[in-house]
């Protein structure tokens, strides 16, 4: 490995080592307690983005739980190298907040849309009156015009004052503050929760706030088991299997850190399940032409070392495969296919890549990933010049893209389409559907 890869490795290591995330947490902490500071969490929220409506209901039990104070900031827009693909993350979020709203108990539609503008003005228009408002108040004043946003609900912008003006210089002046301490802050999402230097996105992540405000509690159920969240979304809870729902597709890459974290869990659950697992890898969004500024990756990072440790999984001292390491794990998969080891050879190369800090560019890294895979490292080499991978690898993207999403890690389980390492209870819920 060169002394430059060896060198990010070890800052990958560091950056998102527990101990040193503890040890900030403790700093933190610390110096709010000499300085009397209250605890204060920054709340970042937007009109457009139904996860903000499901962050807005989830906080005020946290809130009340540890006394916390709230700074509400309405934003507007997100950064365009930010989110690739636009269009799908608006349709796909839609979907995934209704099937996270019902498992939480929260009234929301069923068949959702995108609002129409003058509601999403009107929704605006009032976020940013809460932002005034006392903080708890302000709160929920956010989580029903939410609410009522996404729901249509036209009668209850009408009998409120101000609903119907327009966003005024003053009202974009505010928002634009909002967005440029978004980004000073070291982020770029909506839906996000800032406390003492780490971010926390929507519902999903605010597990891991409760972890920190409340060390020694026993909430320690890692993400892919909850088991109460898939038996409210199964439509039956006799628990008699689909026989349509037989074959699970997994989109991966060797490159996303989550597809990593779900790899052992994805084996797991089709064996579980006895399901027939189709292993579609994709190449890295970067190698896509898709744009991943740094501000992101470094986030990503840091979010995939806290859940790595929240379900027991290695991390942190990473080889970054980008380039030629990724298309020499590609070219070797049809190796491991033809022996019946790909899962074997799967997560030997995410392990060591991911955890181990092995660059499989080289060919001493990657001999280690395939001894360790049980494969012949000989007959390995021989498929390293063989390109027909990557006609497999376009049509793999052709078919994630008209499933609706094009990030990794993702599932298709019948009819059921889920985007995340984060979702095996959405799975769980689908293979029980009658």
């Amino acid at each position: 490995m060169s002394l430059r890869k060896s060198l990010i490795a070890r800052v990958a290591e560091i950056i998102t080592s527990p101990r040193l995330r503890s040890l900030r947490r403790s700093y933190f902490e610390l110096k709010r307690s000499l300085g009397r500071r209250p605890r204060t969490i920054e709340v970042f929220l937007r009109a457009a983005d139904p996860y903000s409506y499901l962050l807005a209901c989830d906080l005020p039990d946290l809130i009340r739980e540890h006394r916390l104070k709230v700074r509400l900031h309405t934003v507007l827009g997100l950064p365009e190298d930010m989110v690739p693909r636009p269009d799908l993350l608006e349709a796909y979020a839609q979907i995934d907040a209704a099937r996270m709203a019902r498992t939480r108990g929260y009234d929301y539609p069923r068949e959702t849309k995108v609002p129409p503008p003058d509601l999403l003005r009107a929704a605006t228009l009032l976020l940013l009156q809460c932002e005034t408002e006392p903080e708890h108040a302000g709160l929920g004043s956010a989580a029903r015009i939410l609410g009522a946003l996404w729901k249509n609900d036209r009668a209850f912008f009408a009998q409120l004052p101000g609903a119907a003006s327009e966003l005024t210089q003053e009202h974009r002046a505010r928002i634009k503050r909002n967005e440029e301490l978004l980004r000073r802050l070291g982020h770029y999402n909506s839906a996000m929760v800032y406390y003492g230097g780490e971010w926390y996105w929507g519902v999903d992540r605010l597990w891991h706030l409760r972890k920190r405000l409340s060390p020694g509690s026993q909430n320690d159920a890692p993400s892919g088991q909850r088991d109460a969240s898939a038996r409210k979304l199964s439509a039956d809870r006799n628990g008699e299997a689909n026989p349509k729902n037989r074959r699970l597709e997994f989109y991966f890459s060797f490159r996303s850190p989550y597809s990593y974290l779900a790899l052992e869990r994805t084996f797991a659950f089709a064996d579980r399940h006895e399901l027939e697992l189709e292993l579609k890898p994709l190449l890295p969004m970067v190698m896509r032409g898709l744009k991943v500024p740094r501000a992101k990756r470094f986030y990503l990072l840091k979010d995939a070392g806290r859940e790595a440790e929240r379900n027991g999984i290695p991390f942190g001292r990473v080889a970054d495969p980008l380039g030629r390491g990724v298309e020499r794990c590609m070219a070797g998969f049809a190796c491991a296919r033809k022996h019946g080891r790909e899962r074997e050879y799967l997560l030997s190369a995410a392990t060591m890549i991911w955890s181990e800090g092995v660059d499989v560019a080289e060919d001493r890294g990657l001999a280690r990933v395939v001894e360790r895979a049980g494969l012949d490292w000989s007959e390995f080499q021989s498929y390293l010049s063989n390109e027909d991978w990557r006609e497999t690898v376009e049509q793999n993207q052709a078919d994630l893209y008209a499933l609706g999403v094009w990030g990794v890690p993702s599932f298709r389980l019948g009819d059921t389409i889920v985007w995340g390492q984060d979702r095996f209870d959405i799975l769980e819920a689908a293979v029980q559907q009658r």
